[in-house]
């Protein structure tokens, strides 16, 4: 039996990671577009034990530059960047909570991906930096924990052609897969 893909399964399989953007600015509309596709993700007890903060002004991208500068310049050109917290007031399981928060970050790239011209990239900031990070927002550190940052931008689509001709190794399924 053939199996069809969906466009859905065609999105995600071609979803990658977009490290150069232009300069142009997205609407506030479109970034809004972009956090709703993250609410909208699996959550088992509704608790959406997230804060998500909208960077666009560039002293504050700069500030999280300073924190880890191998991404400064991911940072600067980047419309917007999206700083994720779980807010421990509303963690109620903190398994669970950490699971809703990474279907968020997914949900979000998926959304990003969806929107034509448009990137995104999940970075891996030191988790050493949490506090640095809770001074830039002025965020206390018992009320949220530092999850993860996502860059958004438009494509600086002549950078990417240049990188996107390197592939991406993923496992095969057999390699992580056991059949019952």
């Amino acid at each position: 039996m053939e199996v069809q893909t969906s466009n859905l399964i065609d999105v995600i399989k071609k979803r990658k990671s977009i490290r150069n953007f232009t300069f142009k600015k997205l609407t506030q509309q479109v970034i809004k577009e972009i956090l709703e596709c993250g609410r909208f993700a699996l959550e088992e007890n509704e608790a959406q034990p997230y804060r998500v903060n909208v960077v666009v002004h560039p002293t504050v991208k700069m500030m999280l530059g300073e924190i880890s500068p191998e991404y400064a310049d991911i940072y600067e050109a980047a419309s917007c960047c999206f700083v994720i917290f779980l807010d421990l007031e509303r963690s109620t399981d903190r398994i669970k909570d950490l699971l809703a928060i990474g279907a968020l970050i997914e949900n979000i790239l998926l959304g990003v991906h969806a929107i034509p011209k448009i990137g995104a990239i999940s970075l891996d900031i030191n988790m050493d930096h949490k506090d640095k990070i809770d001074e830039i927002f002025k965020l206390s550190s018992k009320r949220y924990e530092f999850m993860g940052l996502i860059c958004v931008g438009a494509i600086n689509e002549e950078l990417e052609r240049v990188r996107s001709k390197k592939t991406k190794n993923r496992r095969p399924i057999e390699e992580f897969t056991d059949w019952f």
